[in-house]
């Protein structure tokens, strides 16, 4: 993985390799047996990790998947969405989304830094509605169906912003994610202030 690809944010790197391990030794334990998963199918996969997110930020309890390993299986079915879609390989749908980012970096900053961490739960769960919607209104639960259809570029968006968004969730300053559920709280102390001088 080249390291320049990663742009300004060098928090990317040890979750993008976590994110690239898991998949190999998935692929190497189960094949391309995910391959099988329709639009929608993959889809629900993203719906059930973020839902899971979402009620967790909202009780306490015990938890049975760490937070930062349901966002990297966020990620990494992000990109198998990708894969499908445009054929691509792993490295070539992380490309993809690493240049997205770089892309949108330029006009909004890293802006991320600031929000909380909460609502990027709340913005993959939106992602996931809208595709979802594209799918219905075409009413074909195919790739081939996705990629002829008006709303090819639009499904590839929502995709990859997914993604970008577990990578924000994952290396966000304040840590949110990264401790146990009980105790986290919203360190403000953590976040990048905010550029005082336009």
């Amino acid at each position: 993985m080249n390291e320049n690809s990663l742009g300004t944010i060098p928090e990317f790197r040890e979750w993008l390799e976590q994110a690239q391990k898991i998949f190999q030794t998935k692929q190497k334990d189960y094949g391309d047996a995910w391959r099988w998963l329709r639009p929608l199918g993959l889809l629900d996969h993203l719906f059930i990790k973020a839902r899971r997110l979402y009620t967790l930020g909202n009780e306490s309890g015990q938890t049975v998947e760490d937070p930062a390993e349901t966002w990297l299986g966020i990620l990494n079915y992000a990109l198998m969405g990708l894969m499908q879609l445009n054929q691509w390989s792993w490295a070539e749908a992380l490309q993809h989304v690493i240049a997205t980012y770089q892309k949108k970096n330029h006009d909004y900053g890293e802006a991320w830094r600031e929000m909380h961490p909460t609502s990027f739960v709340d913005i993959v769960l939106m992602r996931v509605a809208r595709a979802r919607h594209f799918i219905t209104s075409e009413r074909n639960n195919t790739w081939e169906a996705i990629r002829q259809s008006r709303y090819a570029a639009l499904f590839q968006d929502q995709l990859t912003d997914i993604a970008n968004y577990a990578l924000f969730a994952l290396a966000h300053p304040s840590g949110y994610f990264l401790r146990s559920i009980e105790k986290k709280r919203w360190d403000v102390s953590r976040v990048a202030p905010r550029d005082k001088n336009p």
